[in-house]
Parts: C-alpha cells; sequence; structure tokens
C-alpha cells in the first residue's frame, strides 16, 4: 500500500479518536504523506494552523501536537535533526528544495516488461509534479502492454496479469500524461531508460515524442557522494542503484513496493532532495550547474570514472531509411519532424558517414537532447565543396530558423557598434537598430557578448564618456558621474576638456574598430607599463588579457572590412558534376551569383552568362551590410583569408570590353580547384551552425 493511502485511512478513523489533537493529527499525516513522507517544521505548521506568522508562536502547540506524549495510543511523528517532521518509516521530504525552490519538475519513472523499447513494453507508469508553492500532485497508473509478462518482471515488481487485465493501454494515456508533464523539468533514476521507453510508446501512437530538460540522479549521486565506488556492475558504477544511494543518504527504503513506479519516484524525489543538500557544498548552485553534471541519462565508464552517452542508440529512435538514401558526397543535411518543420540544419564532407553517426551516437546528442526522437525524415543536399555548403547552412538556419541551431539562428539579435559622432560629446555603445541619424555604426557583430565585452574594455582603456546625456552643443554641461572622480572619463560635463582632446579619443576609438587596432595596442601597452611601474600586476594582466580581446574584434572586422573594400572577383570552386565547375561571383563582400559551368560549354556563352550577372550587380543598390548578410559576409572573409593560397581567384575585367570577358571565361573553363580539406575547428565567427559538425 503507498503512502498516500494509509494516510487517507489513518484520516479516516482519525475522526474517532478522543485525543483533543486527534483532527490536528490526522490533518498532519495526509500532509506529510502528500509531501512523500516528510516536510519542513513551517511548512508544516502553517498547513495545520493555517497562520503565516511567525513560526516560533505556533512551534510549541505543533510539537506538543505530533509528540507521542499528546496521546498514548497515538503513534508518534519523529522530528530530524534538521528540523523536519516525517512519518515513522518514511522516506525523506520530496518538497523542492531552495536549489531547485522556483523550477517546476517532474519526478518520473516506469517499469516495463523488459530492457529494449523496441520490443517491450511499458506496465506501469508514475509521476510527481512539483511546482512552486503549490502541494506536490501524483500521475499513477498501470499499463497494459498487449504481452504477456515474464516471471522474473512478476517477481521483481510483483505486477501479475491479473493486476493489467483492466489496466488502460498507453495510447488510452498518451494525452492525459503528456499534459500532466508538460515542458517541466523531468527528473529520474536512470531517467534515460524511462524517456526513451516514452518516447518509443508515443512514436507507435504516431505521437510527438517528449523533449523536456532531464536531470538524472546517478550521475548527480556520484558527482555528490565522496567516495562513489567506481568498480563497474552492468551499465552504471556499483552502488549508484536507488537503493544504495538511498541508504548512503540515511533515507529508508520502503520494504515490499520498490520496483513498483510510485514508490520508486517517491524515493528518487527524496534521493533527489537529499542530494541538492550536499550540492552547494560541491560547487552546484544553479539549475545549470546541475544540468551541466547530471543533464544527461548516461551509461558509467568504470576506465575514466564518468559518465559517457546513454546505451540507447539513434538507430533505436531514427528511420533507417534515412541513412540508405545518404550518398558519400558533401553537402547539407536538414533533420525534419512529423510535421515537416525543419529541427537542425548540418553540413558535412560526407553525409552519409556524419548521418551515420547519429545512429550510433547516444539517443541524447551534446547539447541537443530530444533532437533524434523528435526527427522523422533526414533531407540531404548535395554541393561541390565546403564554402558552398557553409554558405547554404547559413541560408538554411536564417530561413528555418531551426530550434536545435544555437548560433546563426538568433541572427536578427546581432548588436551593431554605435559611435554617436553627431553629439557633440561622442559615446559608444551597442544598438540593435541601424538608422540614418548621422551615426557611425558597425557591424552587426555576431557575437553579442563579445561585442559587450570590447566596448567594456575599450571604456576602460579610453577615458571616454559612459553617460547617457546628449549634448548637441559643446557647452553643454550635467552633473558629473563617478567615472569623472575615479579618472576614467576626461569630463566634458563638467567642463574639463575641449573637443580636440576629446576628439583624439573617439578618432582612436573609430580607427580601432575600422580595422585597425595599433592606437588602442599603444595605449594598452602604455597603461600595461604603468601597472607595472606602480607593481599593480593584477591590473597589468588584466590589461593583457584586455590586448588578446580586443586584437581578436579588430581583426574580425578587418577581414570583413577588406572584404567590402575587394574589388568584384569569380572564385571558382569544384562543382557535384565531375565535368563541371561552379563560378561565384563576389562583389562588395558578397556572395552575388553562381555560375554552373560545364567543361564543354563554349567560351562565349560562358562569358555572355558571367557578364550579365556583373551588370546586374552593378546595377543594383546594394544596402550596407545587415542581419541578413553579415553571416555571407563574414563566411566568405574568414574563407579567403585563410584559403588565398589555394583558391583560384580571377579579378573581373575593368571595362565591358568582350575579349576580357572572353578571357575570363577561357580562365573559368580551364581552372582545375581541388577539393577543398574541410576543417574540423573553425574559426569561432566562421561557423553558423555548430562548430563540430564537421566529419
Amino acid at each position: 500500500m503507498a503512502i498516500g493511502e494509509a494516510a487517507q485511512e489513518k484520516d479516516t478513523s482519525a475522526v474517532g479518536e478522543q485525543s483533543p489533537y486527534a483532527a490536528l493529527r490526522a490533518r498532519a499525516q495526509v500532509f506529510l504523506a502528500a509531501q512523500g513522507g516528510a516536510a519542513a517544521e513551517e511548512d508544516l505548521a502553517r498547513y495545520l494552523f493555517g497562520s503565516h506568522g511567525p513560526i516560533a508562536l505556533w512551534r510549541p502547540l505543533l510539537r506538543q501536537t505530533l509528540t507521542p506524549a499528546a496521546d498514548a495510543n497515538a503513534e508518534g511523528f519523529a522530528r530530524r535533526d534538521d528540523g523536519w517532521w516525517q512519518l515513522p518509516g518514511a522516506p525523506a521530504p520530496t518538497v523542492a528544495t531552495p536549489l531547485l525552490a522556483a523550477t517546476p519538475y517532474v519526478v518520473l519513472d516506469v517499469e516495463t516488461t523488459g530492457l529494449q523499447p523496441t520490443s517491450h513494453r511499458i506496465i506501469e507508469v508514475a509521476a510527481l509534479r512539483f511546482r512552486p508553492g503549490q502541494e506536490p500532485e501524483c500521475y499513477s497508473t498501470l499499463v497494459h502492454p498487449e504481452r504477456p509478462l515474464t516471471r522474473f518482471i512478476i517477481g521483481l515488481t510483483k505486477i501479475t496479469p491479473d493486476l493489467l487485465e483492466d489496466a488502460p493501454r498507453f495510447d488510452a494515456i498518451a494525452e492525459s500524461l503528456r499534459d500532466f508533464l508538460g515542458d517541466d523539468l523531468l527528473v529520474g533514476h536512470n531517467i534515460g531508460f524511462d524517456l526513451t521507453f516514452l518516447n518509443a510508446e508515443l512514436r507507435r501512437g504516431d505521437l510527438p515524442p517528449l523533449l523536456n530538460p532531464i536531470l538524472d540522479t546517478i550521475p548527480l549521486a556520484a558527482h555528490l557522494l565522496p567516495g562513489q565506488p567506481t568498480g563497474r556492475r552492468g551499465s552504471h558504477p556499483t552502488g549508484t542503484g536507488l537503493d544504495a544511494v538511498a541508504r548512503r543518504l540515511g533515507l529508508a527504503v520502503p520494504g515490499g513496493q520498490r520496483h513498483r513506479a510510485e514508490a520508486d519516484a517517491r524515493l528518487t524525489a527524496a534521493v533527489l532532495a537529499a542530494l541538492l543538500t550536499q550540492a552547494p557544498a560541491r560547487g552546484l548552485h544553479t539549475l545549470d550547474d546541475l544540468l551541466r553534471v547530471a543533464g544527461a541519462a548516461g551509461q558509467w565508464n568504470s576506465r575514466e570514472g564518468s559518465y559517457s552517452e546513454a546505451v540507447a542508440r539513434g538507430r533505436a529512435l531514427l528511420d533507417p531509411e534515412n541513412l540508405r538514401a545518404m550518398p558519400h558526397a558533401p553537402g547539407c543535411y536538414l533533420m525534419r519532424d512529423r510535421h515537416g518543420d525543419v529541427l537542425y540544419v548540418g553540413k558535412a564532407k560526407d553525409l552519409r558517414n556524419r548521418v551515420g553517426s547519429y545512429y550510433s551516437t547516444g539517443q541524447h546528442v551534446h547539447g541537443k537532447h530530444g533532437l533524434l526522437a523528435a526527427t522523422e525524415q533526414i533531407e540531404k543536399i548535395v554541393v561541390g565543396s565546403e564554402l558552398e555548403a557553409l554558405l547554404l547552412e547559413s541560408q538554411l538556419i536564417r530561413r528555418h530558423t531551426p530550434r536545435y541551431n544555437v548560433q546563426g539562428r538568433n541572427f536578427e539579435h546581432y548588436p551593431y557598434i554605435k559611435v554617436d559622432t553627431a553629439d557633440a560629446w561622442p559615446r559608444v555603445y551597442p544598438t540593435r537598430r541601424r538608422t540614418d541619424d548621422g551615426a557611425r555604426y558597425f557591424g552587426p557583430f555576431r557575437d553579442g557578448r563579445a561585442v559587450r565585452r570590447v566596448l567594456d574594455l575599450l571604456t576602460d582603456i579610453l577615458p571616454i564618456r559612459t553617460c547617457t546625456r546628449r549634448a548637441r552643443t559643446p557647452d553643454r554641461q550635467w552633473s558629473p558621474c563617478l567615472r569623472l572622480s575615479l579618472g576614467k572619463c576626461l569630463g566634458p560635463c563638467a567642463g574639463q576638456t575641449t573637443q580636440e582632446e576629446y576628439g583624439a579619443l573617439v578618432a582612436d576609438l573609430i580607427q580601432f574598430l575600422e580595422g585597425d587596432e595599433r592606437a588602442i595596442v599603444a595605449r594598452l601597452w602604455a597603461q600595461m607599463e604603468q601597472a607595472a611601474e606602480r607593481l599593480d600586476f593584477e591590473r597589468a594582466q588584466a590589461l593583457r588579457n584586455a590586448l588578446t580581446h580586443i586584437t581578436t574584434v579588430a581583426r574580425e572586422g578587418k577581414l570583413i572590412a577588406d572584404a567590402i573594400a575587394t574589388d568584384d572577383l569569380i572564385l571558382v570552386l569544384p562543382a557535384v558534376a565531375p565535368d563541371a565547375v561552379e563560378a561565384f561571383l563576389l562583389t562588395r563582400g558578397r556572395l552575388w551569383s553562381r555560375t554552373s559551368v560545364a567543361r564543354d560549354e563554349a567560351p562565349a556563352a560562358v562569358a555572355d552568362r558571367l557578364r550579365r550577372a556583373w551588370q546586374r550587380a552593378h546595377a543594383a543598390d546594394l544596402p550596407p551590410l545587415d542581419h541578413e548578410t553579415i553571416d555571407e559576409t563574414a563566411i566568405l572573409s574568414h574563407w579567403l583569408h585563410r584559403h588565398h593560397e589555394t583558391d583560384i581567384t580571377l579579378p573581373l575585367p575593368a571595362s565591358d570590353d568582350a575579349a576580357a570577358w572572353l578571357a575570363l571565361a577561357a580562365g573559368v573553363l580551364a581552372a582545375t580547384p581541388a577539393p577543398t580539406v574541410w576543417s574540423d575547428d573553425p574559426e569561432p565567427l566562421l561557423a553558423t551552425g555548430e562548430v563540430n559538425d564537421e566529419a
């Protein structure tokens, strides 16, 4: 019998007790049972007495009510050393601990007919939902597996065929279970096992999989409990079974109820609560910290003493037909869900090998939990070169904004750096909109955090104002801020500088943002030397670190500026067909057109097509770089910088001379671009998908 059911029976019989405390004790039984067996003294007092005042006023009455002396015939409640009240023999509390106080989560457990989700079925599922300010809710049901039970499963779970005879089938409970789970964090002991079975059942009913974030108490226990045994038993470290972890935490394991979904879920919730009390001492202070340690169900690696990906492989979730259709060729792939929506876009030098890696990897791809379970179809687009794949990947991410592509998806939020030169005393700050207001705009930049970091460094190096007051004329003054008293600003607000002196700072700043970092670097070196002379080595080290960030951003800006200033050219790349090449027309740092040229095509025809493309490009009024074009320009500028020695680039004719265009066409037809060696470590702002996509 579950704790909650036992408490209900005691609640019913309590009415007949003669003790004046009987009703309060019965209410305490019900409340503690609903909390998993224990609760904080303050929470229990508020429930019993309906008071939100100081607990000190109610503590004496609460203890008089719950101690055995209050009723000689009553069973005593236990008050633990940490101040929590507990039912006799109950596990530790399952309420949200301070670490998860503001996080809704669900503790989940399932019982199954075996270990393979493709051939075995669920026979019981239970979930405990915890939400801030609410009492825990329980979802628990048996499930008819539509197949016989083995003697081993009957002996392990004590679930017999007669218990399942009238139980609902999974498709009958699927919607109600999904509604109960919602989008909350899912917690479990080996949660990957539970989710694999649930998603397999959902797929059988043509329902979308669960994509909730997860937290596994097995790796959490391995991380938090000192002296954890590292020997291997099965796929987990010895000593991390639910019973073993509970006992190590000093929790009571309910006898006769183990391997039943609700009892295991309650014990898992108790284990989680106990583990989280130890988490801050091991440096885990936020939900992100917890997910970093235990955010994916794993398999114990006894040799390395750590967790790796879950045992369940992608082949159990992905349609093998998707892999059979993949060629050994470079290109892009799009992973789509059952509705045809794009979940993820990637590129690969060998589509067959790259997509095949998803079939052999764990079910939770690093950083992309739920991707494989949600994928119904994998579409391919074959290209001839890595550059073409990079550009295509960027375009597809911008078009579809897939949920699993972190980089490149939020291109609309790329910030500009604005130098407000329309102000008498210009200042510099990030902005996401570019307007025709007389200011200088640089960017947009693809890394907002890098922009904020560099602006912080620049305003630390340059005594330029950061206050937001407008100054339309040089004689405008206003109240000084702290930066002036600290010597961090020249003080135009108080008339302590001239426009010539302040303008020199702004000129250095603009020069840096245009790609020339020499003036800023000189200032940095001077300040480093001054800090060293003062023996302020901490400041000197901070300035040295700043120098690294400054030069990185300056290099990025210079590459893009150089690409924009580069004369129009033709870049010849390999094509998909072996008897053809691709002619990319680049103008003002952008890809204007892509022309497929067959080797046996007449030079005059090629010249005519290239010339018409060039004429359209120069007739077009291209706007400045914006959020739609910066990714492409960054990719091209990085590519030309890294491959300038091996790329085949041909300058376009300076005039409309027919002979010059024929010579260009002959050069394209004669070009033999070598297949590019795909990089496994692209520069930070080169990749528009995930850096680790290359195979």
